[in-house]
């Protein structure tokens, strides 16, 4: 989940890549 909040910055250029760094995040922590 760190990894998570620490990638969002640099994804933050490309709105539809932080959306899917967003919803990979999410399902990484559902899944765990």
């Amino acid at each position: 989940m760190t990894e998570f909040f620490r990638l969002l910055p640099n994804r933050m250029a490309s709105p539809a890549e932080a959306v899917a760094g967003v919803v990979g995040g999410l399902v990484s922590v559902f899944s765990a």
